[in-house]
């Protein structure tokens, strides 16, 4: 039993260190679109 709730804990880990990574690469993909049309918009 305690090995399968480790392997549950890493899971969990995974899944909310790749959904951490993924918001990040998204939120940083809309800061530079956001500058890029700013900068466009402004020229």
């Amino acid at each position: 039993m305690i090995s399968n709730d480790l392997s549950i804990a890493k899971t969990m880990s995974a899944i909310i260190r790749e959904a951490t990574d993924t918001t990040t690469a998204l939120f940083c993909n809309s800061l530079h679109v956001g500058h890029e049309t700013l900068c466009m918009s402004s020229s």
